[in-house]
């Protein structure tokens, strides 16, 4: 029997009610777990009653197996026993309650239980939390009344109804037998195979096996995605969808009331119920929006060819919004080349809570003091520049500023961010443009180059080398960020370090020279080992530069030399590198290889009993050794034909073990005496058969199984020739037999020769001998016309071929006398003639 732990997933929540709106079918338990054959008392069916109580005595079911009669909902001793023994195991604060006077009330949740025979120790509720009524089916059929999964499919429909109120109180639901999931989710059969229903009633496959935990909530509540800072207050009890009358706490929470004034992001409010004999909580939270005032001022009229204004400046509302429209960028406004009333908005806020608020800015058309640097940056020994081929304005205007000297612009001894302004002069509306240039240390590019790199040098850090300025940059082959890397390829690479900005810079390009590493030393030595030891020595063909180590990387070395024993197999793989020429070779991997432990287990197919005739087949089976035999075999299997002992032995890396195995001789000895073996009918014959070493036998007369009775008799009532066999067998699968041969005689006496016959050998008449019955004995002497004796026979079955002792006896006419005594004592004689004829 299986112990099962189902989820009913009981969601209490508000339902919506598809069909008629009284109750809804939630779910099926459709492959139940169950002791064997009992699957059809333990399904179930999940639903919810709507808002008026319903009464199981107006309860009608149509099962999916529709030939299953509903028979009512039954409610005794044995059901108050199975539902006292169901809350024993509760852990939770729920409790299973079987519904009074069948009433079912409101809103309540109900376990439809397919049989009063129900099994609770294969159902646990120990994780239940809330109140769940639970009804029997007053069947013990067990049938199951849903269809398991079945590859080719098909649907299978529950209906559920209620005449009172009003006849249409209804719920129909269909399932798939098809889509029906195992434990892995995948489409199969296997215990746990359930379905959950939508409202609208589309089934949702799932498989929790027999280990699954209750998934209660019974304190749920909606939380709004989100609310506006500014928003009015929340009745929190109206989003109550479980267990209505708990109590809320979180900020910005008085009684049952969430204020979002002066809150801002996630907010976490929590539920709590009292339901039964614990307390349960639900924590959501509520995202509060921020609002905004976006109010600003408009700034004063602006020429067209004045600086950018930093909009932020006008802001009285609340900061940290965004401006948006013609001239504007980051939060500034530029009037170069506007003129009139630009629409410029300030938005604050997120979402649906957002303000904005738009003014009008009036650009007057003014001079055009347009200008700007060649570059963002330049070096401090950098010519100057002269300032008045920059202008893309009017010219004649006025340059004002640091490192300005009329209309020339000098560097030197000047360091960071530099302001130059040019002023112009109009006829409504002056100008002035200013623009900044960074003024920088001139940087040095120079780096050294290494005398040699090895192939085996892995990542090489390239601002080590660097003697000039540092925090440049490094490209070229190989090159990745500051790390060079051949990737164990030799040859010339190309290499260049630039530092500094564009404007400002220097760079450096040099070869670097990878030399190729000399190759792993070859390393000699058996990686076996026992467990214990001793451990493997390995000998290097780099001699005494060759460094042993414990870990890839070659930070931890075990030792130096051109042997190396480990201590130990702490280190599973020993790692060996060579020097040669300023490098260190390629790396040598040899990995300790542990030999287990020689075991040997020998199996005899059908046991150690072996039949005359026959063979069985002996295995030795070991892990890692060589087998041998006592018969010379060096095979795994060997067939054992003989009984006796054989011994099989597994050599192995490290030890060597035997078995020895006895081969019984199960031959059967049998032997039978019936007597008599001849007489007339009805025969009785009595009949003794022993045997050796058997466990069973059985008497058979022409292959039919016969009784003796008590006293060993075994009567024969028909005449006719009958094989009497004795068998005997035994639990080795041996068996031998004897037999005899029973006569049983007629009781009507006859005795007639024929009056001619033709020797001649065509198959055809070719003997002369008696037509007999009832005969005990009988003697036929042949004579020839002159009174010699030609021939003789005795028995009923012999015969005269038409030969003497001479040959062949001439065609003609022969004479025969026969004496017999029949079965009664009496004595027959008889004589006549033959005629022998060849031809």
């Amino acid at each position: 029997m299986k112990n099962i732990f189902y989820t009913l997933f009981l969601f209490i929540s508000v339902q919506s009610f598809s069909q008629s709106g009284c109750f809804e079918i939630q779910s099926i338990l459709v492959d139940a777990c169950a002791p064997q054959g009992e699957e059809g008392l333990n399904e179930m069916v999940r639903f919810q009653i709507g808002d008026a109580d319903l009464n199981t005595a107006d309860m009608n079911v149509t099962w999916a197996t529709v030939n299953n009669a509903w028979e009512g909902v039954c409610q005794s001793a044995a059901t108050a026993a199975i539902v006292d023994q169901l809350n024993a195991d509760i852990l939770g604060c729920g409790i299973l309650v079987e519904p009074e006077n069948g009433v079912l009330p409101a809103n309540s949740q109900v376990l439809l239980v397919s049989s009063v025979g129900m099994d609770p120790n294969s159902n646990s509720f120990e994780g239940l939390n809330d109140t769940l009524y639970i009804i029997f089916h007053c069947a013990t059929n067990t049938t199951g009344n849903f269809a398991n999964y079945n590859s080719a499919g098909g649907p299978r429909t529950l209906n559920i109804s209620f005449v009172s109120p009003g006849g249409s109180c209804f719920d129909i639901v269909t399932y798939d037998r098809g889509d029906l999931v195992n434990q892995s989710g995948n489409p199969g059969a296997e215990d746990g195979a359930s379905v959950n229903f939508t409202a609208d009633g589309e089934p949702d496959y799932f498989n929790n096996g027999c280990s699954a935990p209750f998934n209660s909530v019974v304190a749920d509540w909606n939380a709004p995605e989100s609310v506006c800072e500014n928003a009015d207050p929340i009745d929190l009890d109206a989003l109550v969808t479980s267990n209505p009358g708990g109590t809320w706490t979180g900020e910005g929470v008085s009684g049952s009331t969430f204020t979002p004034s002066g809150l801002s992001g996630d907010i976490s409010i929590t539920y709590s119920v009292q339901v039964n004999t614990c307390l349960l909580e639900v924590t959501k939270e509520i995202t509060v929006l921020a609002g905004g005032d976006a109010s600003w001022d408009t700034p004063a009229d602006l020429c067209s060819g004045s600086q950018s204004i930093d909009l932020t400046a006008f802001i009285t509302g609340d900061q940290g919004g965004v401006f948006s429209g013609t001239g504007v960028a980051n939060n500034s406004f530029d009037p170069s080349g506007l003129s009139g009333l630009i629409a410029v908005t300030y938005s604050v806020g997120a979402g649906s809570c957002a303000s904005m608020l738009t003014h009008d800015i009036n650009v007057v058309e003014g001079g055009d003091a347009g200008w700007a640097f060649a570059s963002d940056v330049i070096c401090q020994d950098a010519d100057a520049i002269i300032l008045d081929l920059l202008v893309s304005g009017e010219t004649g205007g006025t340059w004002s500023g640091e490192g300005v000297s009329g209309n020339v612009f000098s560097p030197d001894g000047l360091e960071g961010a530099i302001v130059v302004v040019y002023t112009v002069e109009g006829v409504d509306c002056g100008a002035s443009v200013s623009d900044t240039i960074t003024v920088t240390p001139t940087p040095s590019a120079a780096w050294e180059v290494p005398d040699y790199i090895c192939t085996t040098q892995g990542d090489y850090i390239l601002n080590e080398l660097v003697s000039g300025t540092p925090g440049g940059t490094w490209t070229g082959d190989m090159v990745s960020v500051e790390v060079f890397n051949s990737n164990g390829e030799a040859g010339s690479y190309t290499i260049t370090y630039t530092v500094g900005v564009t404007g400002c810079g220097d760079a450096s390009t040099q070869i670097l020279t990878v030399l190729p590493a000399p190759t792993a030393p070859s390393i000699t030595g058996s990686p076996n080992y026992c467990e214990g030891g001793p451990y493997p020595v390995f000998t290097s063909t780099a001699g005494a530069n060759t460094s042993w180590f414990a870990d890839s990387e070659l930070t931890t070395m075990l030792g130096s030399g051109t042997t190396f024993q480990p201590a130990t197999d702490a280190n599973p793989v020993i790692y060996a590198t060579g020097f040669s020429a300023g490098c260190i070779s390629e790396t040598a991997e040899i990995a300790l290889n542990l030999i287990d432990e020689t075991t040997l287990v020998t199996t005899a197919d059908n046991g150690f009993d072996l039949c005359p005739g026959g063979s069985l087949p002996l295995s030795g089976i070991t892990n890692n050794g060589n087998i041998s035999w006592s018969t010379g075999s060096g095979a795994e299997t060997i067939q054992a034909t003989e009984p006796g002992t054989y011994i099989v032995t597994a050599a192995g890396f490290c030890n060597t073990v035997s078995d020895t195995v006895e081969i019984n001789d199960a031959g059967i000895t049998v032997s039978l005496t019936a007597t008599p073996e001849e007489g007339p009918k009805t025969l009785d014959i009595t009949v003794n058969g022993s045997s050796t070493n058997s466990d069973d036998c059985a008497y058979y007369l022409n292959n039919a199984e016969v009784f003796p009775d008590n006293n060993g008799i075994l009567s024969i009532a028909e005449e006719g020739t009958y094989t009497l066999t004795y068998s005997c067998w035994n639990d080795a699968g041996c068996m031998a037999e004897a037999s005899r041969e029973i006569t049983v005689l007629t009781d009507e006496v006859t005795l007639d020769f024929p009056n001619s016959f033709t020797p001649n050998g065509d198959g055809f008449n070719d003997f002369f001998k008696a037509q007999a019955s009832a005969l005990t004995n009988l003697q036929v002497t042949i004579f020839n016309r002159w009174g010699q004796q030609v021939a003789t026979w005795e028995g009923v079955s012999g015969n005269w071929d038409g030969t003497s002792g001479s040959g062949e006896v001439p065609d003609g006419v022969y004479f025969y006398v026969a004496d017999a005594t029949d079965i009664f004592g009496n004595a027959l004689d008889t004589k006549g003639s033959v005629t022998l004829l060849r031809k």
